[in-house]
């Protein structure tokens, strides 16, 4: 499948996850693909880890011959993929983004491809996602616009990164602070007051947090497909080895010859509400005991 669009795949020690996840890259003719693997810690088993994850990549034949950087050193989730993604922008002017325990469907580079161009001189769609885990659609050819940033499979431009900013020090700021509260329901701001406070809890080695800032920050909208495009692998990764009722999604299909768009530049309020309801219910004791029963139940039916 041929797209117009290039493409950064991040990847660290999990070979299981790149050797699935790869079958979908090395098949895609793009304009170029760059793929960082982060360098192991100082222990003999990361080594071997990070060794199978290159020797995979190495022997994978791709259809577009990736530029490779491989790190000798470690230098973990936040820097490693921080990092990767300025390198990337530094060679193109817009892109996909993708890590090792994402599977994309095909209509998922195509849309990406679609949004790129259609919005790449927007001030406001500063954000493609092919993930929606709230609802799913089988067959769509509709996307709406949304205030939530969802980095499994995205897609962006350089101009947009450019105001990323990887220790978020404007959050630190009263007066940021203040402007984000006026610009947010109380419900939405005391979402985005928990996710960002996240970075410096347990959240530390991040990256995507503060992306999802600067988003916030700039008041930037998300295009995001009304059915989901991509489905995330993981449920052992760097922050949790927890499961959660959005990995393993179901994929559907977006029909980009008669795809369409909201006619406005307005988000999708029922979406952002459900969004922002799901995570509020996710930290609930209940909703931690349904978890816990729900991963099981999955485990057994896998065996």
């Amino acid at each position: 499948m041929k797209i117009n669009s290039p493409i950064l795949y991040c990847c660290y020690n999990r070979p299981s996850n790149v050797k699935r996840s790869i079958r979908v890259l090395k098949e895609i003719n793009a304009k170029n693909i760059y793929i960082v693997c982060d360098g192991p810690k100082k222990n003999s088993l990361d080594f071997k880890k990070c060794n199978k994850v290159k020797d995979i990549l190495n022997k994978t034949k791709f259809k577009t011959k990736p530029i490779f950087r491989f790190r000798k050193k470690n230098f973990g989730c936040k820097h490693s993929i921080s990092n990767a993604i300025s390198w990337f922008f530094k060679n193109e002017k817009s892109g996909i983004i993708l890590e090792d325990d994402l599977i994309p469907s095909n209509d998922f580079f195509k849309f990406c491809d679609y949004g790129l161009k259609k919005y790449e001189n927007s001030k406001k769609i500063r954000m493609i996602s092919g993930t929606n885990y709230i609802g799913f659609k089988n067959n769509s050819n509709e996307y709406f616009f949304s205030k939530h940033y969802i980095i499994w499979g995205w897609a962006t431009w350089r101009n947009a990164w450019k105001k990323y900013d990887v220790e978020m020090k404007d959050w630190s700021k009263q007066n940021i602070k203040n402007i984000i509260k006026r610009q947010h329901t109380s419900q939405e701001y005391e979402f985005l007051n928990e996710k960002f406070g996240q970075l410096t809890n347990e959240y530390k080695d991040t990256w995507d947090i503060q992306w999802y800032f600067t988003c916030v920050k700039n008041k930037w909208l998300t295009m995001t497909p009304e059915t989901n495009l991509v489905t995330n692998i993981g449920i052992r990764g760097t922050h949790s080895d927890k499961f959660y009722d959005t990995l393993h999604l179901k994929v559907g299909k977006i029909n980009l010859k008669k795809i369409k768009g909201p006619n406005k530049l307005e988000t999708n309020k029922k979406f952002d509400l459900d969004v922002n309801n799901y995570f509020n219910f996710k930290n609930s004791l209940f909703k931690k005991i349904y978890f816990k029963l729900k991963y099981k139940i999955l485990k057994y039916l896998q065996r």
